[in-house]
């Protein structure tokens, strides 16, 4: 779709900080750390597979695994949950590709080339949906809209805190899949390189610990760029989202530290970072479901009253916390409430 666009896409091939892995560990000691995960992302699918019973995935894992809290870092990242947190079904339904290419041009600018010719209101959240009558009526600020249908992409977080308000209310059932759909603790830190304090610039992912979950996945040079991206997840996003900026740059710098040594100190300029956590609009970054909520996914995608549909990444059965995942479940969302009209 991006290349249909005219946008440059590079078929990044590395997965998961293999090179810096080997690196650092040596082939065989990263061999066991990568058997280890590899095999309680297997155990998961084997009950996902049987359909059950539904465990926390951390349950897969022997308490005594010295990769413990290295593959709690992981679940951070990917999900945005501790393992104890995670439905092992779930993750086991996950069709995780791995290999993640990227957009040189920006990923929001491909979106906002999907979206050209569309009537768009930004800045506008809806407040209520009052779906009472045969014509439903969507409250903003702005002012009202009407349709006699509606697709809701809403992050589960506002679902089920009840930041929207419907009228009547959601059922009871969609209300619990929203609930036990949490959206996970993520973050995004950007970091301007002055220097080479890295030894010579290269296009480098790695895991900034092995030894303890609260690290950060970090990209160093991407595209050969100035630039550090760091990506935290679970516990230590929360905390250091809440902190502000200056909190998460003096950690990713501490990080650096560890791995680059003292020359990385004041040669990093903190310019960006998400904060998902702390809008009211979203409350996180993208869902995992909890332990024993096996048909959350499948119930938060069911329409209500053949007028009401739901979209979003959280409703995706295996490609969930992904892009893709939405946009394609917004497809399914789309041709259904357009079928309701050629039905009726």
């Amino acid at each position: 779709m991006a290349r249909d666009l005219g946008h440059a896409v590079d078929e990044y091939p590395h997965i998961w900080a293999n090179e810096w892995n080997t690196e650092k560990l040596g082939p065989a000691t990263y061999a066991e750390f990568r058997g280890t995960t590899e095999a309680l992302f297997e155990k998961a699918e084997a009950l996902a597979a049987a359909g059950g019973p539904d465990a926390a995935f951390g349950d897969l894992l022997p308490a005594d695994t010295p990769w413990r809290a290295a593959i709690d870092s992981i679940c951070g990242w990917i999900t945005g949950g501790r393992l104890d947190q995670l439905s092992a079904v779930d993750v086991g339904r996950m069709d995780d590709l791995q290999v993640n290419w990227r957009l040189p041009g920006g990923y929001g600018a491909v979106i906002a080339a999907l979206a050209e010719g569309l009537p768009l209101r930004l800045s506008t959240p809806v407040t209520r949906i009052d779906w009472r009558d045969k014509t439903i009526t969507v409250g903003t600020p702005a002012g009202s809209l009407t349709a006699e249908r509606v697709i809701v992409t809403l992050p589960t977080n506002v679902i089920a805190a009840g930041t929207v308000a419907f009228a009547p209310d959601l059922p009871a059932a969609k209300l619990q899949a929203a609930a036990d759909l949490p959206l996970g603790a993520d973050l995004k830190l950007f970091l301007a390189v002055e220097g080479a304090p890295f030894g010579p610039p290269r296009d480098l992912q790695l895991p900034s610990r092995y030894d303890r979950t609260d690290c950060a996945f970090m990209h160093l040079h991407p595209f050969g760029r100035p630039l550090v991206a760091a990506y935290l997840g679970g516990d230590i996003a929360r905390e250091l989202e809440a902190a502000g900026l200056a909190a998460m740059a003096d950690f990713a710098e501490q990080e650096l530290v560890f791995n680059f040594g003292s020359a990385v100190r004041g040669s990093l300029r903190a310019f960006a970072a998400s904060g998902w956590m702390g809008d009211p609009l979203a409350g996180g970054a993208y869902s995992y479901a909890r332990p024993g909520a096996l048909g959350a996914r499948a119930g938060l995608a069911v329409p209500v009253d053949d007028r009401l549909y739901f979209a979003g990444e959280a409703t995706s059965p295996g490609e969930y916390a992904t892009a893709h995942g939405a946009y394609m479940t917004g497809q399914v969302a789309g041709k259904a409430a357009s079928a309701a009209f050629v039905a009726r």
